[in-house]
């Protein structure tokens, strides 16, 4: 406790120093707060939301906000019918649907009989999609976000369903006419499943209007302006408001610009108490006398902030 207080002191002295001016931030417009569950989805896991023609209908309410998850250590958001994953893809981060289907998948559910001829079926991935399932499938970019049938249609619970990599569809015959095909809430249940927090389900206030911006303010410093290839190197961010004040829980993200032009992504943990985060990385094995660039967003409530740093490698 006693290092950390130091360490915020010596960081706040150094924010100082280095003045306000140069850092940007802004209130994020990339960003939707849903009363009815009182959750927000923010960046990308927003712009993915916004990318199906219905998102509702696919994937629900949101009912967390987005953590990082206590297993995998990805960020996460959970949905009523599915979690969307934040990774690394080959052209950076991207969103993408968890297997839900797969993870919840009950092979011991007897199959529904139907001809396997049927002309109201359409094989995909080996298995027949039939009826309104299929309508439902084709009419919704079934691939991209159901993700290929993993089973033919069974009889779960006294429903009939069919399994898909990411959801479940259902039918549903009391619903009206158009309605009656509907995806299971799988991401509601993996949830309690799997993690079973109630307090990340507990709807949050939105900080989200007008008149209550924060506007923090991110800093970013290295402990060692220069230092010799293949060594350690920490990157401390602080993440503070107008009046000096430390923000906790800000999402940070770091980018490590490499000498050789390729550059590391790296999410570490939100700010502590004291506003603080901090990441350890190796500086590899790159010749003396090149920079290695930092470039730091910070995302608080939906504000955002950015900062900079660099360090020197020597011999």
């Amino acid at each position: 406790m006693k290092g950390t207080r130091i360490l915020f002191s010596l960081l706040l002295s150094l924010a100082i120093l280095a003045g306000f001016g140069g850092q940007g931030y802004a209130q994020s417009e990339n960003e939707l707060y849903f009363q009815e569950t009182g959750h927000t989805v923010r960046g990308p896991f927003l712009e993915f939301f916004l990318s199906a023609d219905d998102p509702l209908l696919l994937f629900g309410y949101p009912i967390t906000d987005e953590f990082e998850h206590p297993i995998t250590h990805v960020r996460v958001q959970y949905f009523q019918k599915v979690r969307l994953d934040l990774i690394q893809g080959g052209s950076g981060e991207i969103v993408q649907l968890a297997p839900l289907g797969e993870d919840l998948l009950d092979e011991q559910a007897p199959l529904l009989d139907i001809p396997a001829n049927s002309p109201a079926c359409n094989e995909i991935n080996g298995f027949p999609v039939c009826y309104a399932f299929l309508q439902f499938y084709e009419t919704n970019n079934g691939m991209r976000y159901l993700g290929a049938p993993i089973s033919a249609a069974q009889v779960y619970e006294g429903r009939i369903i069919q399994n898909f990599e990411n959801a479940r569809l259902e039918w549903r015959p009391e619903e009206p006419s158009g309605q009656r095909v509907a995806l299971t809430d799988l991401g509601r249940i993996h949830y309690d499943r799997t993690l079973g927090d109630p307090t990340r389900i507990r709807p949050q206030a939105s900080d989200n209007i007008p008149g209550r911006l924060v506007q923090p303010r991110a800093y970013a410093f290295v402990a060692r302006p220069i230092l010799p290839a293949d060594s350690q190197q920490t990157i401390s961010v602080i993440v503070m408001d107008p009046s000096l004040t430390p923000l906790a829980g800000a999402l940070v993200k770091v980018e490590v610009l490499w000498p050789d032009g390729t550059t590391d992504i790296h999410r570490p943990s939100d700010t502590d108490a004291n506003g603080i985060s901090q990441l350890s990385i190796n500086t590899g094995n790159f010749k003396a006398n090149q920079i290695v660039r930092i470039n730091v967003t910070i995302n608080y409530k939906g504000e955002t902030a950015a900062a900079a740093t660099w360090f020197r490698l020597w011999w």
